[in-house]
């Protein structure tokens, strides 16, 4: 035994026929769980993935009526594609692998610089 906890457990006969348990009768065994990183980042990533695609159906696309609806679908289209450079809070700071940055610095000692949102202020 883990500990001396009490637990209510509710049982239920789903049959017409009476079941009888003993009292010391062992019906389950509780075992605690382990969640592994992965299964969290996972859902993590899910979570986002769900946050991204709210962001870009959100949008005001072509507010003007420039585009027509096939336009506009093609342009939505490739925001949902591209939907991971969408950062969903003010830590996410979005990510893109499809483009490479190359910084060439006068002083390469290295910097602390806190992130720059591109939200406008109002």
């Amino acid at each position: 035994m883990y500990g001396k906890k009490s637990l209510t457990v509710t049982l239920t006969n789903l049959s017409n026929n009476t079941v009888c348990l003993a009292p010391t009768a062992i019906l389950c065994e509780l075992k605690p769980v382990e969640v592994t990183a992965a299964v969290v980042d996972r859902l993590e990533e899910k979570v986002q993935d769900i946050k991204r695609k709210n962001i870009v159906k959100e949008l005001s696309i072509d507010e003007d009526n420039i585009l027509d609806s096939e336009q506009k679908q093609a342009f939505n289209d490739l925001l949902m594609k591209h939907r991971i450079i969408f950062s969903t809070s003010g830590t996410d700071i979005g990510n893109c692998n499809s483009i490479k940055h190359q910084k060439d610095l006068h002083d390469e000692r290295p910097f602390k610089q806190r992130h720059k949102n591109s939200e406008t202020q109002e």
